[in-house]
């Protein structure tokens, strides 16, 4: 029997969840996610290369496609940006109904674009508020009986909405 754990759809098996901002370099650090056996690293925000291209980056060394990645707000540049990821999740929390289901799908998809070098880091939290924003004034909500059916129906339009701000940043820039 193999002992494992299960979140947001994803199963682990190794409860370890190691960090990456005490290592000399991201070698070291992608050598000791190897020896732990973790499944999931954390990320804050300062140790993510936003700026310079041709810089190594944490996912050339730890592959998200392996490993996933748990971002925090311990890099956050300054108090007003942590403040301001977290208030998007606790006002999608407190909004009820179908915010949470948009807030974690546009997130998933911020991150994934930024994992995949389409989206900066630092623009992950407002591609979630604008996807927010467009959900509530589209007035989404669950409209079926079927709560399980309604849930994945706004989750696949949260993640349209999402995909498609993405897209029109990247033309933009």
């Amino acid at each position: 029997m193999t002992d494992s754990w299960s979140v947001a759809g994803r199963t682990f098996t190794s409860r370890l969840i190691v960090g990456t901002g005490k290592y000399k370099d991201f070698e070291q650090n992608a050598a000791a996610v190897e020896a732990s056996g973790a499944e999931i690293v954390t990320v804050a925000v300062r140790r993510v290369n936003v700026s310079d291209p041709t810089a190594p980056m944490l996912t050339d060394f730890i592959d998200p496609k392996k490993i996933t990645y748990l971002p925090n707000t311990a890099g956050c540049f300054n108090a007003d940006d942590a403040i301001r990821t977290l208030r998007l999740a606790r006002e999608a929390l407190a909004a009820g109904g179908v915010a949470p289901i948009v807030f974690n799908a546009a997130n998933e998809v911020a991150a994934l674009a930024f994992l995949d070098r389409r989206l900066g880091f630092l623009n992950i939290a407002a591609v979630v508020a604008d996807t927010l924003e467009r959900a509530t004034n589209a007035g989404m909500d669950s409209g079926s009986d079927d709560a399980c059916d309604a849930a994945l129906a706004v989750d696949a339009a949260a993640r349209r909405i999402a995909n498609d701000i993405i897209a029109s940043l990247a033309i933009a820039a």
